[in-house]
């Protein structure tokens, strides 16, 4: 925002004025966003979802190609939590 509408806004009965006369409405018009307004589909507005290697667990099995013991390693796909940024986001 410009330094004129700043000083405007800092006030909150100014901001009631302007919502009021509707000018509040125009001054904030520029910064309007059509993402904002929308949900993704796929993560429902979080833009996190589980992790599709580890479903979340943080673990991810491999097998070991020697044995046939099954390894369990830290999944290296997810974050501390096991989620991952949505892909549709």
């Amino acid at each position: 925002m410009t330094n004129d509408y700043y000083s405007v806004l800092q006030d909150a009965d100014a901001v009631e004025r302007l919502n009021e006369s509707g000018e509040l409405r125009r001054i904030l018009k520029p910064y309007k966003s059509a993402d904002a307004c929308t949900i993704c589909q796929v993560c429902g507005g979080y833009r996190l979802l589980p992790c599709s290697l580890c479903n979340g667990s943080k673990k991810s099995v491999h097998r070991n190609h020697f044995t046939t013991e099954l390894v369990a390693l830290k999944c290296m796909n997810c974050d501390e939590v096991g989620l991952v940024k949505c892909y549709a986001c």
